[in-house]
């Protein structure tokens, strides 16, 4: 709270008083002779400044919040431009290193954000890849950078930086990529509005189903419109970002993957459209995605999703989606491979033994809470169970070396499913202080037409800043 004196001395200059009149002081505990006698008189004249009840100004009594507000408002009453206030005082001000917005064209508009964190990995299954336990540990940091272009437009680039540490697998050999240091710009794009439609192009971020279909980023366009009525939409090119792994698409005819191509005239493309609506206080959409030639099953995949969000209380909720693809038109018939066999350009092919596959599946979810990591003590929990069919996951959300039913063992270590998956995944999130996030995962998959299973632990602690 500052000192009534001072703050009418500026306000007096605010209002641009060049000449105090001889105007009568109102208060019996203001002297003639007081340094600020002059100044309370023609303020009091003005009807800025009032005493209290016993006819006193009480001059040495600090100020509180309402009385600072009652001030400020009779001062903007009196039309006083903010402008001679900060002339008033710019040198004062900029000794204290405060910049005065009004005198300033413009501020700073490059912003800095980002995090850093730590990653650990637990595996334990049946692949071959992971037999008995094994485990690693990486250390990312992510900057994201933020201009501002206009009003409406501004860019985000992201930098990531991975440094992959020591790991040991069940025979205690050492992680195959320990060591590794790697830095990638992995996002470059530009939003704004256009009308009332939000828009995003370049390399950008995409969530398809809360990433059971796909999290990551592509190249294209994404628009978003409305609010009780919500449309979602996107359109690009799979990006050669994934890290320089290979992706690759299954033949059904040749019975052999293949590599696809990134970008250019021959680039895999995909698409999706979505439209949100409330009924009640039910959440409900319906979503419809494809990929081109991103699929194991032939050139395409085209999946179906329809979802309710059900509120159960103020904190909980349940969440479930339908899905469906074109998966059945095709029935995989490839060779089993050995467990010495080895992903590569040649036959990277699945388990299947000629069996049609399914074409239809689902997700539940229940959720409780939510952790911000800007309030230190909050928490959240998800309980999820997923039946997916094949074809409907081309990049999972979730923090384990499985499930992918488009990359086999090649892009970031996810491992081919491409009948599709069934299997329970459990997150809780808490806000260990302002900014500082831990989280752990627990996962345990199946593929939905053989034996093998996945069965993961992830911990993350994350400080953002």
């Amino acid at each position: 709270m500052a000192s009534r004196k001072i703050l009418l001395m500026a306000l007096g200059f605010s209002l641009g008083f060049d000449s105090i009149a001889a105007a009568g002081n109102p208060f019996n505990d203001v002297t003639k002779g007081h340094w600020a006698y002059d100044a309370v008189a023609e303020l009091a004249a003005a009807g800025i400044i009032e005493g209290y009840g016993d006819a006193s100004f009480a001059g040495e009594r600090l100020l509180t919040r309402y009385e600072m507000a009652q001030l400020i408002a009779r001062a903007m009453a009196k039309a006083a431009p903010e402008e001679k206030l900060a002339a008033e005082f710019r040198e004062e001000l900029n000794q204290l290193g405060v910049r005065v917005a009004a005198l300033e064209e413009r501020s700073d508009n490059l912003k800095v954000s980002g995090y850093i964190k730590s990653r650990n990995w637990s595996y334990h299954g049946t692949h071959r890849d992971y037999r008995g336990t094994n485990h690693r540990h990486e250390i990312r940091t992510d900057l994201r950078f933020t201009g501002r272009i206009n009003d409406n437009w501004s860019y985000v680039g992201i930098v990531r930086n991975e440094q992959k540490l020591t790991g040991k697998d069940s025979s205690g050999n050492s992680y195959k990529n320990a060591g590794e240091e790697d830095s990638k710009f992995i996002e470059a794009s530009i939003r704004g509005r256009i009308g009332g439609v939000k828009v995003v192009a370049g390399r950008i971020y995409v969530n398809m189903e809360s990433g059971d279909i796909f999290e990551d980023r592509l190249d294209g366009i994404r628009v978003d419109y409305g609010k009780k009525y919500r449309f979602r939409g996107g359109y690009g090119l799979l990006s050669d970002y994934y890290y320089g792994y290979k992706a690759y698409s299954y033949n059904m005819e040749k019975q052999k993957y293949s590599m696809l191509k990134a970008g250019g005239d021959d680039g895999a493309k995909w698409a999706y459209g979505r439209f949100d609506a409330k009924v009640g206080t039910i959440g409900t959409h319906i979503g419809y995605y494809h990929f081109d030639s991103m699929s194991p099953l032939n050139t395409e995949s085209n999946i179906l999703a329809l979802g309710a969000n059900i509120p159960l209380s103020k904190q909980l909720e349940l969440v479930g989606t339908y899905y469906r693809t074109n998966a059945d038109h095709y029935v995989l018939k490839v060779t089993k491979l050995t467990p010495t066999a080895t992903y590569g350009d040649q036959n990277p092919a699945p388990y299947s033994l000629n069996q049609r596959v399914r074409n239809d599946g689902f997700t539940m979810s229940l959720k409780y809470r939510k952790a911000d990591a800007q309030k230190a003590g909050s928490y959240g929990l998800q309980l999820q169970y997923l039946d997916m069919p094949a074809g409907a996951i081309l990049y999972h959300t979730s923090n384990t070396d499985m499930p992918s039913s488009l990359y086999g063992n090649s892009l970031d270590g996810k491992v081919a499913e491409p009948d599709g998956f069934r299997g329970w995944r459990c997150v809780g999130s808490w806000a260990v202080a302002k900014n500082i996030l831990f989280t752990t995962e627990y996962c345990s998959f199946k593929g939905a037409t053989h034996d093998r299973h996945y069965d993961s632990i992830y911990t993350e602690l994350r400080f953002n800043f």
